[in-house]
């Protein structure tokens, strides 16, 4: 519900606690029965915490939750497996690896294969 939570502000622990809140409250339906000020506060009454979080358990996701995060970053994505390893692979046989783009965001993956002379492909 906060796909893009790694871009809010550490100093603004109210403004975040708000956020990730009202986004369970509309997506979620799960009340603020505390507030984002208490939630936050290392003094909060932890019965209060306990009965906004017994609440997650059962919501239920409505339909248009905003999962996808809107920021694009290609360095997270990441690949491994034999088939990328600098050794080991042979000509014309299958190399077999995997390609993790879910920390990444939405985008297109293009994968360029090396022969041994240097030619490369798309």
């Amino acid at each position: 519900l906060c796909p893009d939570w790694e871009t809010w502000d550490p100093r603004q622990p109210v403004e975040n606690a708000r956020e990730a809140m009202q986004q369970a409250d509309d997506w979620l339906g799960v009340p603020q029965v505390i507030a984002p000020e208490e939630i936050v506060d290392p003094n909060v009454d932890e019965h209060s915490v306990m009965t906004y979080l017994s609440q997650f358990p059962k919501a239920k996701l409505k339909p248009g939750a905003p999962l996808n995060s809107k920021q694009v970053n290609p360095k997270k994505a990441k690949a491994y497996g034999p088939g990328i390893e600098p050794h080991g692979n042979t000509v014309l046989k299958p190399a077999h690896f995997t390609v993790e783009t879910v920390e990444a965001g939405l985008g297109e993956v293009l994968v360029y294969i090396e022969d041994p002379e240097g030619h490369t492909e798309e």
